[in-house]
């Protein structure tokens, strides 16, 4: 497949299910996106393995049009618009789509629960060799005190 052919099939799964000016902008968003890798390098071939199939990003946007309940009014995107450096060079920048609250609430858990376990494997490695130290000096102070 090709970015013509990709494109068109964007084109067609989303045409009568995200109003017209929608469809624009993803034919739009995906078409600079292709540019803009191209231009670091890649081949369009890599370019359209890497992105998939269109009719399953075109399924994502309907669906998250959906939910965003988007009809025929404007609400907020589901992906940030490509960002303009500040030298307004033509270089630009993919910001991906947003985490939603639930996965991000699941990735703090995960490195409290990765900091617990270091923390532990740590104090078990150090255990063997500060325990004993802190029994000799235990014990050394109260013959200490007792021999006073």
């Amino acid at each position: 497949m090709n970015r013509v052919e990709f494109i068109e099939k964007l084109r067609i799964a989303l045409s009568g299910n995200v109003n017209s000016n929608k469809v624009e902008e993803n034919v739009r968003f995906y078409n600079d996106y292709i540019d803009m890798e191209v231009k670091k390098g890649k081949s369009e071939t890599q370019i359209l393995d890497q992105l998939g199939d269109p009719r399953l990003i075109a399924k994502t946007i309907i669906e998250a049009n959906k939910v965003a309940g988007n009809g025929s009014e404007e609400k907020e995107p589901i992906y940030d618009e490509y960002e303009r450096r500040s030298d307004d060079t033509s270089k630009r920048r993919f910001i991906f789509p947003r985490l939603n609250a639930l996965l991000t609430i699941a990735v703090v858990i995960m490195a409290v629960l990765l900091f617990i376990s270091l923390f532990t494997t740590v104090i078990s490695f150090l255990a063997p060799v500060l325990l004993p130290v802190f029994l000799f000096f235990l014990i050394y102070r109260i013959f200490q005190s007792f021999w006073r």
